[in-house]
């Protein structure tokens, strides 16, 4: 009767190795566990071990030093180790293991199973090259190997050098479709999707396909190990069907959970919107419509009319938090000194957040200038201050640090904005979904949900970074990065102090609606423009015909047939100099179309009164276009 196997277990940490024991406890082998190289060393003097589980890492001599003497050693220089370890998981620390001369390289934590079906491997290879010890006939050593690989559940095949495969057990035959006869001395190249499998770095789990079919494969787990002595590998196929089903389902569970998700986020947003409008459109009908009945009356008519108008401009504003949020807002970007920038913020927010919030200034040494909307940015920095006030409703400290960071491996030289307060804070589940459209922690009458939405759009658009972190009782941080630029040189500093045009011009004007081009070409007139209407491509080709001194092209961006794109590029082409200025309530496609504006192209987004706009196609027809109107 044979004597029982041994397996060697060494590991520095006690409570490891009786973890290891308990693990291996199912095999029918006996555990010899010890805590140093040295006692591995001593241990092998005295046992056969069929196999050692060696952890890497361990003082005095570590796993590697105990592997090289090991294969050093003429007794022990066929013993398969397995190296094992908790911290060194990067590939060069496993290559290194397997030139120390190991035969696997497992990273913590190691499933049970695997551990034990590699170990029940090299216990039979061990019981294979001790019964080859008691023969001399190499076909009763394959014909027992043979044996004990057909009790095996997985896919055992034998390669020599040449990748020619050996010896299969019944399950290989059975998974390859074939028998001994015919598996038998073929290449193994054909049996894998894509030729062989790759086998470079033994022992390494890789997944490929096989053929089992015409025209059918199956995905499985490889492993292969050296087999020594005779040259060749040993290598073990597992189907991993079912494992793959299992990933796909779950795949497909997690984008449709995304997906709800996001009708979910669609669904807020649409009854936010829908909430809000439908009240401001309440106002201005009842307005309007006691303003009509009121005609006579005209202090009454009056009144209306500005209730009436402050609605449409509370509209005004939640249409454009809404771009904001889409990142679909024309910026007026430009080298901002960003201390400068929000030194002026926090003068405004002294008398904006009350007496019982002290605000505090540290701001990096350097000048620092980035590219920005200064407006916008300032409307960011007051949104996250009022949040700060919300959240500290005794009072506390809102802290405005900047500092500077630079990426080597890039160059990249980056501003890092925070706002600290010391309010009541979030949890984690809070403070995921801070940037959420209409998602808010206020009641309704406080706050509508869209301040951080549109803060992140603003940062977002801005080619900025924004995060947020927060801890329950402690206070809130919210940080923004910004790309670092250099400083402006003297022409980019100076601002156009040029007084607006006395004199009119002649408009060229495009739009569609015709409330609306009735209503533009009634300011136009009235404050002395000679204006020329048009509704499509046609209309503004055959205006042209008959004149050509245009000052300046107005053009509302959506059209039912050509945009006002296209009706630009189109008028440009037979007078290049013209000024362009758009018009529209989504300048979306304006942006992807220019990104930043060129030169003599203006836009202004509806809705506006009359005095803006006037005020800007006076400016256009002088070929300036300024900044974008918010």
């Amino acid at each position: 009767m044979n004597s029982i196997q041994k397996i060697l277990v060494v590991d520095d940490t006690g409570a490891n190795l009786v973890a290891m024991g308990r693990v291996l406890e199912g095999l029918d082998v006996e555990i010899v566990c010890v805590h140093s190289g040295n006692e591995a060393l001593t241990a092998t003097l005295h046992n056969d071990f069929a196999a050692a589980v060696i952890d890497v890492q361990m003082p005095e001599m570590d796993g590697y030093e105990l592997a090289e003497i090991l294969r050093s050693d003429e007794r022990t220089r066929a013993l398969p180790i397995l190296f094992v370890s908790a911290v060194y998981s990067e590939d060069a620390h496993v290559f290194r293991g397997y030139e120390a001369g190991a035969v696997d390289f497992l990273i913590k934590p190691i499933q049970k199973d695997i551990l034990i079906n590699k170990l029940k491997f090299f216990l039979l290879l061990d019981s294979q090259r001790k019964e080859l010890r008691r023969h001399l006939e190499i076909a009763e050593s394959e014909s027992f190997l043979r044996t004990i690989l057909r009790s095996l559940s997985d896919a055992v095949v034998v390669v020599d050098e040449a990748m020619n495969i050996s010896l299969v057990n019944s399950h290989a035959a059975t998974m390859f479709g074939g028998d001994d006869a015919t598996l038998i001395g073929a290449p193994l190249g054909p049996l894998f999707a894509g030729g062989d499998p790759p086998l470079e770095h033994p022992c390494h789990a890789v997944e490929r396909e096989i053929h089992v079919a015409p025209g059918q494969s199956m995905p499985v787990r490889i492993t292969s190990s050296k087999l020594e002595g005779r040259g060749g590998l040993v290598i073990v196929v597992t189907d991993i069907t079912q494992e793959t089903l299992a990933l796909r389902v779950e795949e497909d569970l997690r984008v449709q959970l995304a997906h709800s998700q996001r009708l979910e986020s669609l669904g807020r947003l649409a009854g936010g919107v829908a909430h809000d409008l439908n009240n401001l459109l309440t106002i201005i009908q009842m307005c309007t419509g006691v303003a009509i009945e009121d005609a006579d009356d005209p202090s009454a008519v009056r009144f209306e009319l500005e209730q009436s108008l402050d609605a449409a401009r509370k509209g005004e504003s939640l249409v454009r938090e809404l771009l904001a949020i889409g990142r679909k807002q024309v910026l007026a970007f430009q080298t901002v000194d960003l201390h400068q920038a929000l030194t002026e913020s926090c003068t405004l927010l002294s008398r904006l957040l009350g007496d019982n919030v002290v605000i505090q200034q540290d701001y990096a040494d350097d000048t620092v200038f980035v590219e920005l909307d200064k407006d916008q940015f300032s409307q960011v920095i007051m949104n996250l201050a009022v949040n700060a006030r919300d959240a500290m409703p005794d009072g506390g400290t809102l802290a405005i640090t900047t500092s500077l960071s630079r990426d080597t491996s890039t160059g990249r030289e980056s501003v890092v904005i925070r706002l600290s307060d010391t309010g009541v804070g979030m949890d984690e589940t809070l403070a995921n979904r801070a940037f959420e459209p209409f998602f808010t922690t206020k009641d309704r009458e406080s706050g509508t949900g869209l301040g951080l939405a549109m803060v992140h759009g603003i940062i977002t658009q801005s080619k900025g970074e924004i995060s947020v972190e927060s801890t329950p009782g402690v206070g809130t941080t919210f940080t923004i990065v910004f790309d670092r630029t250099s400083a402006p040189n003297n022409s980019e500093r100076l601002t156009d102090t040029a007084s607006l045009p006395t004199r009119a011009g002649s408009v060229l004007l495009v739009e569609d609606d015709v409330s609306v081009r009735r209503t533009l070409v009634g300011a136009l007139t009235r404050s002395g423009f000679q204006v020329t209407v048009a509704g499509s491509l046609g209309e503004t080709m055959r205006a042209l015909e008959t004149r050509d001194d245009f000052s300046v092209l107005v053009s509302d961006v959506h059209l039912p047939e050509d945009s006002g794109l296209d009706i630009a590029a189109a008028v440009r082409e037979r007078l290049p100099a013209l000024p362009v200025m758009f018009i529209s309530g989504n300048p979306g496609d304006l942006l992807d179309a220019f990104g930043d504006a060129p030169a003599n192209v203006s836009f202004l987004q509806k809705p506006f009164v009359p005095k803006t706009f006037v005020a800007k196609v006076a400016s256009a027809c002088q070929g300036r276009s300024g900044s974008p109107e918010h």
